[in-house]
């Protein structure tokens, strides 16, 4: 399942789009640049429902990494970051090669697209895309 949350764009946004699949194993996608807005509790979440983390570069990314660290330490569990990506397809194919059957791929940033992309809606244009090319893919 592609969940396209791409105007998740501030850290309490990205908290509900992964509150939203809670009881799901979930692939996430986040990452991108800070509003300057606190991280709320949206390391715990991830930590808490989150199997396997891709994160976007960018300043908020910068922030959320070791909020997520000293949340895995807390919670002593498995640290789900697998990687910090500059590039969006290579964010996703690392995705994509790390769900499995049944899981949520959630592409739910949290934070802003600029940098990267011209705003939200075209991140997620570009996401949308990516996805369709999946399908086209498996249907040839």
């Amino acid at each position: 399942h592609f969940i396209n949350d791409s105007t998740s764009t501030t850290p309490i946004a990205g908290r509900v789009g992964v509150e939203a699949f809670s009881g799901c194993p979930i692939v996430l996608v986040a990452g991108g640049n800070s509003k300057q807005l606190p991280l709320e509790n949206w390391p715990d979440a991830i930590v808490r429902n989150c199997r396997d983390v891709i994160l976007l570069q960018g300043t908020g990314t910068a922030e959320l990494v070791p909020a997520l660290r000293k949340e895995v330490a807390r919670q002593g569990a498995s640290d789900p970051l697998r990687g910090i990506y500059d590039n969006f397809t290579a964010a996703l194919d690392r995705a994509v090669s790390l769900a499995q059957p049944g899981d949520v791929l959630l592409f739910s940033p949290g934070f802003t697209s600029f940098g990267m992309f011209l705003n939200e809606f075209d991140r997620g244009d570009r996401f949308n895309e990516y996805v369709q090319g999946l399908k086209a893919e498996a249907s040839s």
